[in-house]
């Protein structure tokens, strides 16, 4: 299945994936990102849906940002819908992005390990099996 994508600035590519949990659930937009190591939510996405982040997280984790160093909370998300998929119990971390970066996560390497991943950037669409 093919699933679109917005190209913004011609350099970074901007999906649709869902976060739910319980009785709550939000889009959120992602940023598609084979650099990145981990799964990263906004932590404002999260408490919207209604994790609180001290009492749900498993842990922590040291990530690198373009600003440094810095500490994610770990959670597991009841459902996660992205491309296609639906994932359960699924890890991400949490972290608070600054507004003008326009995004609510970034979907990285610990989700596209497992897949072949298609990118179409003429007609703007991704695949992934």
């Amino acid at each position: 299945m093919k699933h679109p994508f917005n190209f913004k600035n011609n350099s970074v590519i901007y999906i649709k994936g869902r976060i739910i949990n319980e009785t709550k659930e939000l889009n959120v937009p992602f940023i598609l990102d084979t650099g990145a190591s981990s799964t990263i939510l906004h932590s404002e996405y999260l408490t919207a849906v209604g994790y609180n982040l001290k009492r749900d997280s498993y842990g922590s984790e040291q990530i690198i940002t373009a600003g440094g160093i810095v500490t994610a909370f770990k959670i597991k998300l009841e459902h996660f819908q992205i491309l296609g998929k639906v994932l359960e119990n699924y890890p991400v971390l949490s972290y608070y992005f600054q507004p003008q970066m326009m995004m609510g996560g970034i979907l990285g390497n610990d989700f596209l390990k497992d897949f072949q991943l298609t990118i179409n950037f003429p007609l703007r669409w991704i695949q992934i099996e």
